[in-house]
């Protein structure tokens, strides 16, 4: 038995591997190899056979801290090596785990208490791309099938203002806020809780091309969809609503793969004022 370990105490037990046989002498020969450190005054064995040393944890206890946005060098030395990494996230954003090189890597994400969020195990290099809330995040990479060899992992992290829907930025019916799509794709949503019955206007301003879509809270279709409606390119949409029911606006760039800052303006006329 050869194996990575932490500090602590651990147990061996001895059987005979056949049942039958009652009883039997042997030698138990264990060795430590603390990657060859000498400085408690030892002189490592010269006798002893080799342990190769750990770049990284095989443990979540042990993991490696990263920045959200690194490179680093990674190494599956022997057969079954786990190498695990610890990546603290400040806000809100995007999260994406990838190695690069020749190692046919596999890579799980965990959250702080150690449950599965995603796995990757496609051929060659693993990517995981995932929408994050601040927290501390693991990262496990390991062989595929069981081999070795030499890897970067590459963290990055986009910050993002607003969530998605079912967890966007709550904001008054009568207000002025700025957002921002940050990345390729972004989707920004606000929540707007109806006092009353009346009309809801909600349109963006600035020189970014948005895309405005309109839902009752926790329902799965929009209820009014806009692009150009607005002033320039920004979208207007204006929506009858309902005393009491949060209602939530989707804003994108009407260009997938691009970005840009605007600021959303929601305007609440109640139904007595009308």
């Amino acid at each position: 038995i050869s194996e990575w370990l932490e500090a602590g105490t651990y147990y061996v037990a001895v059987r005979h591997s056949d049942s039958s046989i009652p009883s039997g002498d042997y030698l138990l020969v264990t060795y430590f190899n603390d990657n060859n450190d000498t400085s408690d005054g030892a002189t490592p064995s010269s006798t002893s056979p080799e342990v190769t040393p750990d770049d990284h944890s095989n443990a979540r206890d042990g993991a490696t801290p990263i920045e959200p946005n690194s490179t680093t060098a990674g190494d599956l030395e022997t057969a079954g090596d786990e190498d695990y990494f610890k990546i603290v996230i400040p806000s809100r954003g995007t999260l994406v785990v990838e190695t690069t090189g020749s190692t046919d890597t596999y890579g799980e994400l965990y959250n702080a208490s150690g449950n599965l969020i995603r796995p990757n195990s496609n051929p060659g290099n693993f990517k995981i791309t995932k929408n994050v809330t601040a927290g501390t995040y693991y990262v496990k990479v390991k062989h595929r099938t069981l081999g070795t060899g030499s890897y970067s992992l590459v963290s990055r992290f986009i910050s993002d203002d607003h969530g998605p829907r079912g967890s966007g930025t709550s904001i008054e019916p009568n207000s002025t806020t700025a957002g921002n799509i940050e990345q390729a794709g972004d989707a920004d949503v606000f929540e707007i809780n109806i006092p009353s019955a009346g009309t809801l206007v909600v349109y963006t301003t600035g020189s970014t091309d948005t895309i405005g879509a309109f839902y009752e809270k926790g329902a799965r279709n929009s209820i009014a969809f806009d692009d150009n409606g607005g002033t320039g390119n920004n979208f207007r949409i204006s929506q009858s609503v309902t005393a009491g029911k949060t209602y939530e606006v989707e804003v994108l760039h009407s260009n997938y793969t691009e970005t840009g800052s605007y600021e959303l303006v929601s305007e609440f006329t109640p139904a007595s004022s009308q």
